[in-house]
């Protein structure tokens, strides 16, 4: 079937249950040295597991892992040059406003500055490069938390 009658066909059925959530990310890298390391420096996950040189999974409160990061195809690769198709943001949903703010900073305390803000009327959200300046990797870390700043008020500065 082509991708837009199948599409079409996904439209027509029924959807997901509404508390299905996204629960893992797992991200290729060139090198695991420098990716771990900033996501248990900056966001503060922690290192769950380690697989030797090729693989690192990192989480928050326990879990066996939120994150997987993994050199089995990308060992040495270049970033995707921009307006490549592929990851735009992981979401990391803090559960208050306040540890939203804690979350904001810890980049700012690593010399990572925001790339934006939004507030479309569900969530307040702020934009963090995801370790741009080691490696130009072009995605970002959405850090956000479930509800807005004043309900029924959508703004966005990016």
């Amino acid at each position: 079937m082509p991708p837009d009658n199948l599409a079409m066909k996904r439209q027509e059925s029924e959807p997901v249950h509404p508390e299905v959530r996204i629960g893992q990310a797992h991200l290729k890298v060139a090198d695991l040295e420098r990716s771990p390391g900033f996501h248990r420096d900056v966001p503060g996950f922690e290192v769950t597991q380690r697989l030797g040189q090729p693989a690192a999974f990192l989480s928050a409160g326990g879990c066996h892992h939120h994150i997987g990061r993994n050199t089995w195809e990308s060992r040495g690769g270049s970033p995707p040059h921009r307006g490549a198709t592929g990851l735009y943001h992981v979401a990391i949903v803090h559960p208050t406003r306040g540890e939203l703010a804690d979350a904001v900073r810890r980049p700012a305390k690593a010399g990572v500055s925001l790339e934006g803000a939004s507030d479309p009327g569900v969530s307040e959200a702020l934009y963090v490069p995801a370790y741009k300046s080691a490696n130009k990797n072009p995605h970002q870390w959405m850090l956000a938390h479930p509800e807005p700043a004043a309900k029924g008020k959508a703004s966005e500065k990016r």
